[in-house]
């Protein structure tokens, strides 16, 4: 009954963030930052980034109230950040000691952030109390010692205060890849040399001893870890995951492949293996044995008290890399990632059935009994690849990335219809069975713009965020958030577009000779993630498109519409323009050059009395806007990063208006 209840509870939950098919999306905001490699949205929609800062990372982003406010050291500390849901800094700290800090993972639940990863520092990691307080001396199977490096498990409030650390390390080694929290405890699941991490009662206790490699030196081979703590940070269990590994197998496992918890407290773990003995198969799974090649992909569920309830692979003749567990709102589970198998991916019926290039995406959804439900490629195109990915609580599924070349992939009046060059992300919806894209959208500028490690993560109200790299000096942050460019990496939020908005303007409306409809007065749709465009018909049905540089002619009637990007387009209004005459002015002797420029021009002989300037696209969008003021007689606007194609700059005061059209080069 208990068990009833909750899952009710739940759908009830999740239902308040269900998707439809048609939904659009346009970016609520955008900002560059340093690159993210670990993200997590709490209970309260507020947005966490961690990622390994080195010693050339600046402080801009520390706050007042920060854990660790000077770096600890060595090539790399943690850096973590809170964002609000509107894209305000909330929170920014270090955290590491004199050594380094590395592969870092973040999940948030429940008024609780935990951090993990890896460090070889001796200070300012473990609380007293915790599990291991100190950073131990390794010592490899030949009895020497060498550098220590020990996985780390950090908690934190929602308001970036540090509950508890500790590390977690073993007689040789320790990496921590990914950590996920629930109610009362917290998982971790990585790779591990170490033969004493493993609790008694452990799914396996045991790993066997070093062996001979061809130095004649004895050797520790690696092995999946998956361990639980509880809430206050000490060890409940830890087993080793893997089958024996010595010098006549000679495996190769890696733990690579994230970890997800459903509500009930089972386990879900990814990674890849060319083990041929069928450990990661149990009987009436999916796929029982290794395909071929030179990995296949496995996803093994253990419950809450670290016993193994199933495991399947899944791949083909070729390799399958790159992967991506995840839980979907609908209680299904998601495995995604990279293959080069010509067999045993897609279902018939998926959207891609077939192998089309070398290196195809996939993405495959089980039940929670381990039963594939159906799978499908999704070509992007040469050495690019997809990895997060997420489901609502209905099984519309999203999917994330990057490619290297124009793949098609964005659908038509999406965010962004056209791949921006060098590298760009990308976002893509399939609908609950797999079978169609509802929605694609690139995102990226003229350079390398990638989606990097935990780089999709869904919002509470329907929306996701991506983060990443990036190059790009334009396409990647809204109007508010382009001066930060060259940090290195970007995040960004993405909502369902809003109901369509009419644009709102005076009628009639005076004009001079040699004015544009981009002169009329029209008040915008205020939007954060982009400058709503605007769209000028000849028309009432909306069938003549106009150019904003058309010249207005008296006693004409107008029609203009607006859209926020990516969105549908609203209602028209009307304007009737009527000719106002030549105004006297001082505007005669004003003049711009070079023109054609490079987005850095010059204007002279400016009046010495208050002006209002701006400069719009050709769609009528504000590229940049001046605050009033009296402007020298002699001014450069000096606007980089523009891109080729026709802009205007205007100048008004209280009396009259002056266009100047400008090329960019």
């Amino acid at each position: 009954m208990r068990y009833i209840l909750l899952l009710i509870a739940l759908s009830s939950f999740f239902t308040a963030f269900s998707q439809t098919s048609d939904i659009k999306y346009t970016r609520e905001w955008g900002r560059y930052f340093r690159i993210p490699e670990g993200t997590a949205v709490d209970n309260e929609g507020n947005f966490w980034v961690i990622l390994s800062a080195d010693q050339s990372y600046t402080y801009t982003f520390l706050t007042p109230d920060a854990h660790q406010s000077v770096y600890g050291g060595g090539e790399s500390d943690v850096f973590i950040a809170k964002f609000s849901p509107s894209g305000e800094l909330l929170y920014g700290s270090f955290f590491g000691g004199e050594g380094d800090e590395s592969i870092v993972s973040i999940s948030a639940k429940n008024g609780k952030v935990y951090i993990a990863g890896v460090t070889s520092s001796s200070q300012q990691i473990a609380t007293t109390g915790s599990y291991q307080e100190n950073l131990l001396q390794n010592i490899d199977p030949n009895g020497n010692p060498y550098n220590p490096q020990a996985g780390f498990l950090a908690c934190f409030n929602t308001n970036g205060q540090l509950q508890w650390s500790t590390y977690f390390q073993g007689n040789r080694t320790a990496i921590l890849w990914e950590v996920a929290g629930d109610d009362n405890a917290v998982y971790v699941w990585g790779m591990t040399r170490s033969d004493d991490l493993a609790t008694v009662g452990a799914f396996r206790e045991n790993i066997p001893p070093p062996f001979l490699n061809g130095q004649g030196l004895y050797e520790a081979a690696f092995y999946p870890i998956l361990a639980k703590f509880n809430n206050m940070g000490q060890l409940m269990w830890c087993t080793y995951y893997g089958p024996d590994i010595n010098q006549s197998t000679n495996y190769s496992i890696l733990a690579d492949g994230g970890m997800a918890l459903d509500p009930l407290g089972n386990i879900y773990v990814g990674g890849r293996s060319n083990d041929t003995e069928g450990y990661y198969g149990t009987p009436g799974a999916h796929q029982t044995t290794y395909a071929g090649g030179n990995t296949d992909a496995f996803l093994s569920k253990f419950s809450s008290s670290g016993q193994r309830l199933w495991s399947t692979y899944y791949g083909g003749s070729g390799i399958e890399s790159h992967l991506f567990v995840h839980i979907g709102r609908d209680f299904n589970f998601y495995l995604s990632g990279r293959t080069t198998s010509p067999n045993n991916i897609a279902t018939v019926g998926a959207y891609q059935v077939n192998l089309v290039s070398e290196n195809n995406s996939f993405v495959a959804k089980f039940n929670p009994q381990g039963q594939r439900l159906w799978g499908t490629y999704f070509d992007i195109g040469g050495l690019s690849f997809s990895n997060p990915c997420f489901a609502d609580v209905n099984g519309y599924v999203f999917l994330s990335g990057h490619v290297q070349n124009d793949s098609g992939i964005a659908t038509p009046d999406s965010w962004q219809e056209n791949y921006g060059g060098d590298g760009d992300s990308f976002v893509a919806k399939f609908d609950p069975m797999g079978s169609n894209l509802l929605w694609g959208s690139y995102y990226g500028g003229s350079n390398i713009d990638y989606c990097w490690g935990e780089g999709l993560v869904p919002t509470l109200d329907n929306g996701f965020y991506i983060s990443g790299i990036s190059s790009s000096s334009t396409n990647i942050a809204s109007p508010e958030g382009e001066g930060s460019w060259g940090m290195g990496g970007f995040i960004a939020k993405f909502v369902p577009c809003p109901t369509p908005v009419m644009p709102t303007a005076e009628s009639p409306q005076d004009f001079q000779p040699g004015e544009s409809l981009a002169d009329l007065e029209v008040e915008t749709q205020d939007w954060t993630g982009s400058e709503p465009i605007l769209t000028w018909y000849a028309d009432a049905a909306g069938t003549q498109v106009l150019p904003p540089e058309t010249a207005v002619e008296p006693g004409t009637t107008y029609y203009v519409s607006q859209r926020i990007q990516g969105c549908d387009e609203s209602e028209l209004v009307a304007i009737t323009v009527q000719n106002l005459g030549i105004l006297e002015n001082d505007f005669s002797n004003i003049s711009l050059f070079p023109n054609p420029n490079n987005g850095i021009f010059t204007l002279k002989g400016l009046p010495e009395s208050p002006l209002k300037m701006r400069v719009v696209d050709i769609l009528g969008r504000n590229i940049q806007v001046f605050p009033e003021r009296i402007f020298s007689s002699d001014f450069q606007i000096s606007l980089i990063g523009m891109e080729t194609g026709i802009y205007f700059l205007e100048l008004r005061d209280e009396n009259a208006k002056q266009v100047f059209r400008f090329v960019v080069e």
